[in-house]
Formats: structure tokens, C-alpha cells, sequence
């Protein structure tokens, strides 16, 4: 993991390196898996299968190690698990990628956020 995780941080500061030098602001979504979105959906004693221990730490280490390097970042599992928890349908049933409620959810989550600056 560890390999992977500098390879990605080497990618992000790359960007915003470019980003920064174009005048452009620069920011990180983290757009979560589907499985931390539901997760609490569950009773408690199905979460574990669902969602293990170590997926939640390989993306927690991730945010902390932006946070470390100062990397703005927008993490949406809260906003996200929040509307999953008002019954939105946010991803395909059949993988892990957002369908069109999804989408427009996420353009919504990241326009009010926007607008908030």
C-alpha cells in the first residue's frame, strides 16, 4: 500500500503544481465507494462485510496525508451517507460508479460548496 499511496501523492502534488504555476486554484475530491456511502445502512454486525477495516484505513490515510502536505481537499462520505440515509439511490447496483441521481447529487454537493467561498 505503501508504494501505491506515494505514487498517488507524487500525482497530486504534480497537479497542483501545474495547477498553481497556471493560476489555476487546485483542490482534491474524494469521491467515496459505494460501500462507505450504505455502510450504515446496515446493522451493525453485517457493516464489517460490507466495508472492512482496512479499506476504511487506506482511505483515511490517504486524506490525512493530503492534510499533512496542506493539499485542500473535499472528502463527500458525509454529505454523501446523508443522502443515502434520506433513501437517494446514488450508485449503479451493479459496480461502484454514480448513476445519473448520483451525478446530479455530486454536481449539487460541489456547486453549494462552490458557492460557499
Amino acid at each position: 500500500m505503501q508504494e501505491a499511496l506515494q505514487l498517488n501523492l507524487a500525482f497530486v502534488e504534480e497537479a497542483r503544481r501545474f495547477a498553481l504555476l497556471h493560476g489555476a486554484a487546485f483542490e482534491v475530491v474524494l469521491f467515496p465507494p459505494k460501500e462507505f456511502v450504505y455502510v450504515n445502512l446496515l446493522p451493525p454486525t453485517e457493516q464489517p462485510k460490507v466495508c472492512s477495516e482496512g479499506m476504511k484505513q487506506t482511505y483515511k490515510v490517504f486524506a490525512d496525508s493530503l492534510a499533512r502536505r496542506q493539499i485542500p481537499c473535499y472528502d463527500m462520505t458525509e454529505d454523501l451517507q446523508a443522502l443515502a440515509a434520506q433513501g437517494k439511490k446514488l450508485y449503479f447496483s451493479i459496480d461502484g460508479h454514480f448513476n445519473h441521481t448520483g451525478n446530479l447529487e455530486v454536481a449539487k454537493l460541489w456547486a453549494a460548496k462552490e458557492n460557499k467561498k
